[in-house]
């Protein structure tokens, strides 16, 4: 092979492991941006506290398991991992 020759398969090379680095390595490119400003408490979309989300808490805190995980994190209002009777209290 002429020299001009390896030197554009090295460059050939390099640019496609650049590529293939740029695009699978850095996360940035693999993980879909998706965020939400969320109302703790604000279990009907309304963007307040009212007496919809005060019974839709009382509900949960009857039957937690059917409510799933999201509704869960949006009800810990003080942020201590658990639904209890302080997240009610605050909320009230």
């Amino acid at each position: 092979m002429k020299r001009w020759q390896r030197l554009a398969l090295a460059a050939a090379l390099i640019a496609v492991a650049g590529f293939a680095y740029w695009k699978l390595a850095i996360p940035v490119h693999r993980v879909p941006i998706r965020s939400e400003l969320v109302m703790l408490g604000d279990l009907d979309g309304d963007h307040r506290w009212a007496a919809g989300d005060l019974a839709l808490l009382e509900r949960f805190l009857e039957a937690p398991y059917p409510g799933g995980a999201e509704l869960a994190w949006r009800l810990d209002l003080n942020r201590n991992g658990l639904v209890d009777e302080e997240d009610l209290r605050i909320l009230r």
